[in-house]
């Protein structure tokens, strides 16, 4: 079972993909609120040409993948207590 956050959300946007010479594309992203000063999310960039595997915006697989692994880094985050805040961050 998930806890509930109220702050969460899909996003559809263009952004360049280091993968394809820095080409702008499609891509999906979730984004989850942690508190005030953290967000985290993850993203995916839709495939091109007719690839019946993902189809990055009606999959429910894919968003369920997204929502999980956005998920797992902040309990993973949460438990090593390396939980970045900003303007405190060394990165």
């Amino acid at each position: 079972m998930r806890p509930h956050n109220p702050v969460e959300v899909f996003v559809n946007y263009l952004y360049s993909d280091p993968s394809d010479n820095f080409k702008i594309r499609p891509k999906l992203s979730y984004v989850m609120m942690v508190d005030q000063d953290w967000l985290i999310g993850s993203g995916i960039y839709e495939v091109q040409g007719d690839n019946p595997i993902i189809r990055v915006g009606g999959d429910p697989q894919v968003r369920e993948g997204l929502k999980s692994i956005v998920e797992e880094a902040i309990t993973y985050s949460k438990k090593m207590e390396r939980m970045p805040r900003l303007g405190n961050s060394t990165i």
